[in-house]
């Protein structure tokens, strides 16, 4: 026979309101990856794009400190767990469970963090390469009519 191994939500409502919270943020964190993925940048002229990165980056920010925030609660609660373990529960294989939940919890919302700051930024740099691709092409041209001009 195996041991139990539950705690009871409405005895753990930290332990609750946390991961919660984490579901929370990662579908925040969800909807802008989406965002993120389905961006394009232009080949050519990257007019308005800068604008609407700038939107999402905007979004991103208090995403950012939101997930710092949960992270370091979760931690606080990790290094000094509070759970009500039911009598009939195997108390050790319990709470090693549930930090080991909690810790996996922590490590995902850094991994989601940091790979959406990543993707965000591998835009922004394409962009900006967009960007300084178009004025190497058309600086020679404007340079050609300006010189041309100065002949007239």
């Amino acid at each position: 026979m195996s041991p139990d191994v539950y705690l009871n939500p409405e005895d753990n409502l930290e332990y609750g309101e946390i991961n919660e919270s984490f579901n929370d943020l990662h579908k925040q964190i969800a909807r802008i990856q989406k965002e993120l993925q389905s961006f394009r940048v232009p080949k050519i002229w990257s007019f308005g794009a800068f604008g609407a990165l700038k939107k999402i980056g905007r979004r991103l920010h208090p995403l950012q400190s939101k997930a710092n925030q949960r992270r370091q609660r979760a931690l606080d609660f990790y290094l000094n767990h509070r759970y009500t373990i039911p009598p009939d529960a195997d108390r050790a294989l319990t709470i090693i469970r549930f930090q080991q939940v909690l810790l996996y919890r922590i490590h995902q919302s850094e991994d989601s963090t940091m790979r959406i700051v990543e993707n965000f930024n591998r835009i922004a740099s394409q962009l900006k390469d967009q960007r300084n691709l178009t004025i190497a092409i058309t600086s020679p041209i404007m340079g050609l009519i300006v010189s041309s001009l100065q002949f007239l």
